[in-house]
């Protein structure tokens, strides 16, 4: 009646290596599998999925992360949407020495296409990471916002601001960052197989302790091809 189940599953290997310093080549591998639940009529989607993350440098096994995620989404009618994602990290530092973390964290996310050529996106993301070691404990707080617009010759262009809060909960002194950044993005689509982007961000970290305070900006061309 409409309905289906699609089961995906992926693996990613990267490497990154350093000439003449073997000691500090590292390589990365994941594994994600899990089932997509769509039930057309309500459009309505429900995607469970379970994924580890192995990290090894000069031959160790030094991280190793599960991650556990449900996300689900649902179209109001043809103009709205709205998401949710829960997302649960295990991640175990074996080496050097480091303390381990549960990370859990929660997001949810509207999107109105206000036209064929307007789309409005927003997203609010709660995280709090718990380490065995209890001055790294964090809570966070975050949201986002974006705007994207077609434009003639199949380029898009998009703004953005997102806005992350965080607060250190056991260390000795109080901490709290806030850190706000603002991007521009232009992309091209020059076939149904290849495209390109050009994005510009600026990130300013503001924190209770001036020392911490900083900024940066960065510029990243982008290009992909698919086959």
């Amino acid at each position: 009646d409409g309905d289906f189940v699609v089961w995906g599953s992926s693996f990613k290997g990267a490497g990154d290596f350093h000439n003449g310093r073997d000691n500090l080549d590292k390589s990365n591998y994941a594994f994600s599998t899990g089932p997509e639940f769509i039930w057309k009529d309500l459009g309505f989607k429900l995607k469970p999925v379970v994924s580890y993350l192995a990290v090894y440098q000069d031959g160790d096994d030094i991280v190793g992360t599960f991650i556990g995620s449900l996300a689900s989404s649902y179209d109001i009618n043809k103009q709205f949407s709205i998401d949710a994602v829960y997302n649960y990290q295990d991640r175990d530092i074996v080496k050097p020495e480091s303390p381990d973390a549960i990370v859990n964290s929660f997001t949810i996310g509207g999107e109105w296409t206000a036209s064929k050529v307007d789309i409005f996106k927003a997203k609010y993301s709660p995280k709090v990471e718990d380490s065995s070691k209890t001055t790294k404990n964090k809570d966070t707080t975050g949201w986002q916002l974006s705007y994207s617009r077609k434009l003639p010759e199949e380029f898009i262009l998009a703004f953005g601001v997102k806005q992350d809060s965080i607060e250190f909960t056991n260390l000795p002194l109080i901490r709290k960052d806030d850190i706000l950044a603002y991007t521009v993005n232009l992309a091209k689509e020059w076939s149904k197989n290849f495209e390109t982007s050009l994005a510009w961000e600026s990130r300013k970290l503001d924190s209770n302790i001036q020392k911490n305070d900083a900024t940066n900006r960065s510029v990243v061309l982008g290009m992909t091809y698919t086959f």
